[in-house]
This record gives structure tokens, C-alpha cells and sequence, in this order.
């Protein structure tokens, strides 16, 4: 994660996505996760005994940064690793073509 946070993500899907049609907008094809069913959250919300980071997870979402963005993205934050930085450099860029 960005900073080195961390992010909380409940132990059961919350969402069911049945946006995987002909008709739909953006996701015309149904992945791997189209079939995933929604559930309901036991309570009392119980805290894990242990918070780390999964670095499956993390792999996963640095392929699904590429995939969705291309190696430029994967190159530019491996040269300028700083989120502020990048931030900067994003808002300098953005705002010199607004003047163009």
C-alpha cells in the first residue's frame, strides 16, 4: 500500500456484481470473481489476533496496476518511489497542459 498503510477488508463478500451482461457499460465479460455470492457479516465484528501484510495480495494488486495502466506506470513509480513526489510531479504536468 501507498505509504506502507494498511487496508481492512472484511472476511465475507459483500457485494454481489451482476454487471457481467451484453448490455453492460464497462464489463462485458464475466471474470473469475462474476460468480462470487454476497453474504451477510456475523456480529460482534471480531478483531484478527494477528495485522501484517499479505504479500500475495500485494503481488496481486501490483499485476492488476500493470494489466490495467501498462509498464509505464510499474517504470515511472519504480524511478520516483515517493507517492508525494509522483503527486507533485502528476499535479505540475496536469496543470502546465491546462495552461497550453
Amino acid at each position: 500500500m501507498a505509504e506502507h498503510g494498511f487496508s481492512a477488508s472484511p472476511c465475507v463478500n459483500l457485494v454481489s456484481n451482476i454487471g457481467f451482461r451484453d448490455d453492460a457499460t464497462q464489463t462485458l465479460l464475466a471474470g473469475d470473481l462474476a460468480g462470487v455470492r454476497a453474504q451477510a457479516m456475523t456480529f460482534p465484528l471480531r478483531h484478527p489476533p494477528l495485522v501484517a501484510e499479505n504479500p500475495r495480495i500485494e503481488r496481486h494488486f501490483a499485476r492488476q496496476l500493470v494489466e490495467h495502466t501498462g509498464r509505464g506506470v510499474e517504470v515511472f513509480r519504480t524511478i520516483v518511489p515517493s507517492h508525494r513526489l509522483r503527486r507533485f510531479l502528476k499535479r505540475t504536468l496536469r496543470g502546465r497542459r491546462a495552461l497550453a
